[in-house]
């Protein structure tokens, strides 16, 4: 058993993160010294992200809609929490605010926290005032199709960069994406200067993607445990590993997709939420091994483990950039 200590640094981080790897991937006896080393790092890594990469609260709606989808509740079993079907209607279509008693009965009955609810409506929308349009990497957005309906050049492009941008960014239904150039959750240990404009682009790009895709199981809060992860760990070994992994991710409700990354994005991996609350993957496997693969996603399922659990509705977004400390 190593010395545990304390995750203090971004270097402390990567190294307990490789720890946890390392025990996932060994399947310690339960009650063995690795076993216990392995739940003491998982304590300190999420203590750290908490500390360090606080997360932004959902959309009320969403939350709702969220814990609807979760217990499978219809819009009639929500009367109790409304008072009819129309107000029910009025509610989850965002025509009608969240009253006073609507709050502290959907609080107490579907335990959703009273933090989310007392929110105004929106208020995790992001906020576009400022952005610098011709900032996105727009060549590769149009090569990669963000831009379908566009038929102009480039140079028209960029002159209409806010109107197609703004149309790009709300083309996914889901209300957890936010700019990360205006908050983000990300995290990097490098001295290099990431392009948030192309984050964003790519983050969009993964839930697009995700929207259009089924998974065969339905995500459970805590279904991600220690056997779980170990026994998706055992694939690693195979070079049909990838495959076999989005079939496993699948079956516990989990979207797995790949994205080629943007230019100065640095970026290998990241864990967020799509509009039905539903787990997503984003991978670029810009490093094409076996071991980055299995590492990274090893990670970033480690992160829905941590954060999504007990029917939290918390979006998070933790972006990968391997870097080794040792």
């Amino acid at each position: 058993m190593s010395a545990l200590k304390v995750v203090k640094t971004a270097k402390d981080y990567a190294d307990a993160m490789a720890r946890l790897m390392t025990l996932m991937k060994a399947d310690p006896q339960e009650g063995s010294a690795d076993d216990n080393e392995l739940e003491v790092l998982a304590v300190l890594i999420e203590q750290y992200e908490t500390e360090r990469f606080p997360t932004d609260l959902p959309d009320p709606v969403e939350a709702i809609k969220f814990r609807m989808e979760q217990q499978g509740l219809t819009q009639k079993d929500m009367r109790p929490y409304f008072g009819s079907d129309s107000k029910t209607s009025e509610v989850l279509n965002g025509k009608r605010p969240l009253s006073l008693l609507m709050i502290r009965k959907l609080h107490k009955g579907l335990e959703i926290p009273a933090e989310v609810l007392i929110q105004e409506r929106g208020g995790s929308l992001p906020n576009t005032n400022g952005l610098e349009w011709a900032k996105f990497p727009l060549v590769e957005m149009k090569k990669r199709g963000c831009f379908p309906e566009w038929t102009g050049t480039l140079n028209e492009l960029r002159a209409y960069a806010e109107e197609n941008i703004s149309r790009f960014l709300g083309s996914v239904r889901s209300s957890f994406v936010q700019p990360a150039l205006c908050r983000t959750s990300a995290h990097y240990v490098s001295d290099k200067n990431v392009d948030q404009y192309a984050l964003l682009a790519w983050q969009i790009r993964v839930l697009q993607k995700a929207e259009r895709m089924k998974t065969v199981g339905h995500y459970v809060p805590g279904s991600l445990t220690n056997d779980v992860m170990k026994e998706l760990a055992q694939h690693s070994w195979s070079e049909q590993g990838p495959k076999v992994a989005q079939e496993f991710l699948s079956n516990l409700g989990i979207k797995l997709v790949t994205e080629f990354h943007f230019d100065k994005t640095y970026l290998d991996g990241a864990a967020m939420v799509d509009a039905f609350g539903q787990p997503v993957i984003g991978m670029t496997l810009r490093h094409d091994r076996l071991d980055n693969f299995w590492f990274t996603l090893m990670h970033e399922v480690a992160h829905i483990a941590l954060h999504l659990k007990d029917g939290s509705t918390t979006f998070f977004m933790i972006l990968t950039r391997l870097k080794r400390y040792y």
